[in-house]
């Protein structure tokens, strides 16, 4: 038998799914810093049935990252150097996940499928670990001091910012610095995130600004300000930015012009949001019909385990891949590339899913067989 992964798109047995998506914004509560009261906030994506999600094992809590393909959620604490993991639908304690990272803060996980996280501590280097847990190496040769911000550009370059130092810097692929991509002009930055555009949005926290920076490091302009302890950030797919801002969440439209709360000052005793996340769901009802409708298809097989996002599917920005649970198990940038290779997917059903403005409820889906 051969061991190459097929992966065969049913062109000939089409689904049609009634969609319902849901998505959920999580909140990461620094409290009062050191001293607390911690917690993990759940709202709608409208703002409504705000709640805790998770109040156990927290200790300055900094970021939250759901591994993908698993029904598990990680939570990095400052203060007890360590990362816990929750049930990701429930929010109850599991065990501890990491242990022994100094002042564990941004977590990602890389195109590589490994989990990187930042030391606010120790020697300042980005640790990388697989989705067990396991520590397989240091992703950077040197390290940032206080680093509470990270993110990868077009080409695969990790930028990492420094609160304590105000600057911005840059390693290629093999971990090497590249120096400082921002040196001067900030006050205090927190989150760093590219847009689909390639530049660089910069949350300077002490100064109460969102900047905007070009693939140079030259400062484009002001996004908005009066945005005093601003940290947490979510790029939705419409252009909207939302950003935790003191004991609020708020969201801005596309325009940069604030449009309302996801989380009015306060509520739910938010006293310092310092992590924002977006968690899509998919749920389907679903008839097969036997005929052949290849308009409802958008992905087109280039071979066993590699897809292309059909020409004619232009107003596609993203595209989601889910699980038969319904959890988001993969997120694709169209903007990037057109290639699709879901050849280390396990086996199973999956739900392919777009975001764009002319097939945003277009779902295709997937077959994964070893």
């Amino acid at each position: 038998m051969k061991t190459k992964t097929l992966l065969v798109i049913l062109f000939s047995l089409v689904s049609i799914f009634d969609v319902i998506a849901q998505k959920y914004y999580y909140i990461s509560d620094a409290g009062n810093f050191q001293q607390g009261p911690y917690q993990i906030l759940r709202y709608n994506e409208d703002g409504s049935n705000g709640k805790v999600f998770i109040k156990d094992g927290l200790a300055w809590p900094q970021d939250i990252l759901f591994l993908p393909d698993s029904n598990q959620v990680l939570i990095s604490n400052l203060s007890s150097n360590s990362v816990e993991v929750y049930d990701s639908e429930s929010g109850a304690y599991k065990k501890r996940f990491i242990s022994g990272i100094l002042g564990p803060t941004r977590m990602k996980i890389g195109k590589d499928g490994m989990l990187y996280i930042l030391q606010w501590l120790g020697d300042g280097k980005v640790k990388k670990y697989n989705t067990e847990g396991q520590f397989i190496s240091n992703a950077t040769q040197s390290g940032v001091n206080t680093s509470i911000g990270m993110d990868w550009d077009q080409n695969g370059d990790l930028y990492v910012s420094s609160y304590n130092g105000k600057f911005i810097e840059r390693f290629d692929t093999d971990g090497k610095s590249k120096g400082k991509f921002i040196s001067t002009g900030l006050f205090g930055p927190t989150n760093i995130a590219f847009n689909s555009d390639g530049q660089l949005i910069v949350l300077d926290y002490n100064s109460g600004r969102v900047l905007l920076y070009d693939k140079d490091g030259k400062l484009l302009k002001v996004l908005f300000q009066g945005v005093t302890n601003c940290e947490g950030i979510h790029l939705a797919n419409d252009g909207k930015i939302i950003i935790g801002v003191g004991s609020s969440v708020r969201i801005y439209d596309n325009n940069n012009v604030f449009q309302k709360y996801l989380v009015p000052p306060g509520e739910n005793g938010l006293r310092n949001a310092n992590a924002v996340v977006c968690r899509e769901m998919i749920t389907t009802d679903t008839e097969e019909e036997h005929t052949e409708k290849k308009s409802n298809h958008f992905l087109m097989s280039l071979g066993a385990n590699v897809y292309i996002v059909s020409p004619n599917a232009d107003d596609i920005t993203m595209i989601n891949v889910f699980d038969v649970k319904g959890q988001l198990v993969f997120t694709f940038d169209v903007s990037k590339d057109t290639v699709l290779d879901l050849s280390d997917f396990n086996n199973g059903v999956y739900f392919a899913r777009t975001n764009g403005m002319k097939y945003y409820n277009k779902t295709q889906k997937v077959i994964v067989a070893k």
